[in-house]
């Protein structure tokens, strides 16, 4: 089962998500929160997300996701033609979209998530295409 939506938002940086601690998210943060989960709650894939739980939960299995967030190419890159720095590290924005995907919205743990690629692009606006693979789980040793 395979599922993919784009997501007509930015990124947010886990560095960013916390204030003093992990325990005291940011309010930028929160903002953010609220709207991918509202935006995950109205999107037509809804369905299919709670379908692929619903799915996992009765037979289990493994997860693949991808990640790519897309900036304007303005935003993206330099003057100079480099990646800009006004863009998100890769090993930064993954962990907020799993937590808010996998435990807000499917009830699943992201432990079950056994690989996850993030990718940065110059689009032609911002926003997260998300793919989201479920496979039998692999029971070699």
């Amino acid at each position: 089962m395979r599922i993919e939506f784009d997501i007509p938002m930015k990124v947010f940086s886990i560095n960013q998500m916390s204030a003093r601690d992990q325990r005291f998210k940011t309010a930028a943060y929160k903002d953010w929160a609220t709207a991918i989960l509202q935006f995950l709650q109205e999107m037509p894939e809804y369905k299919e997300l709670l379908d692929m739980a619903a799915d996992f939960k009765d037979k289990g299995g493994q997860f693949f996701v991808s990640f790519t967030a897309f900036y304007p190419p303005h935003i993206f890159y330099t003057k100079q033609g480099s990646i800009s720095s006004k863009t998100v590290d890769c090993t930064n924005f993954g962990k907020p979209l799993l937590d808010l995907i996998f435990g807000n919205t499917m009830d699943v743990n992201d432990k079950n998530v056994v690989e996850c690629t993030k990718r940065k692009a110059a689009g032609a606006s911002f926003f997260i295409k998300v793919t989201i693979e479920m496979r039998p789980l692999n029971m070699r040793f």
